[in-house]
């Protein structure tokens, strides 16, 4: 069963991390309706022992390169309370870099929030509204989802997204693969 960071985890990245959801204020100003709403369902999370358990689960042998602790994950914040069996499909990704937080977060629309037992029928009214009304986002979202996902503290390492402050990337055990430079575009860190 996947706990709430805030209220005991494993990690010591979590501790520190808690969860958040993905909405920021300024989304508004960058995305489309349906992506601002999509962001106000999903919380950022710190994956703890439980849900690096959770993965394994179901009869599944763990993949190389799969889920480890201290890894960013994403979540629908309507069903995180349930167990991992009884989530339906899509309720918690792990991207594998910030670049692939968008694609996430299309994922959860396309695939999760619909058949989500927990959201609330007005919730699922809004998605069904604003899917009629196609809007695209603005010009510069990408370059939005980067700086966004990076001032909450994500960097990119190998194997997924940790937050800056985790506990092996401070001691140098992970080494982030990327960073945001001034011009706000994402480059390589490495020579």
């Amino acid at each position: 069963h996947s706990k709430d960071l805030a209220m005991g985890p494993t990690h010591p990245a979590a501790s520190v991390a808690g969860s958040k959801i993905l909405f920021t204020s300024l989304d508004s100003k960058y995305l489309s309706p349906q992506l601002c709403l999509a962001r106000r369902q999903i919380e950022v999370f710190v994956a703890a022992c439980d849900d690096v358990a959770s993965r394994r689960g179901f009869g599944r042998r763990p993949r190389p390169g799969t889920l480890k602790e201290g890894q960013v994950g994403l979540r629908c914040i309507h069903c995180k309370h349930l167990p991992p069996g009884e989530r339906t499909a899509s309720a918690v990704f792990y991207p594998g870099s910030i670049r692939l937080v968008y694609q996430s977060v299309r994922n959860f629309q396309r695939h999760h929030f619909l058949s989500c037992p927990c959201m609330p029928d007005d919730q699922k009214q809004k998605f069904i509204a604003t899917k009629s009304k196609y809007v695209q986002s603005k010009p510069k979202s990408r370059t939005y989802w980067a700086k966004c996902c990076v001032s909450m503290g994500m960097v990119d390492v190998k194997g997924g997204i940790r937050l800056r402050n985790d506990p092996e990337i401070l001691s140098g055990k992970i080494v982030p693969l990327s960073v945001v430079s001034s011009d706000s575009s994402i480059s390589s860190s490495s020579p």
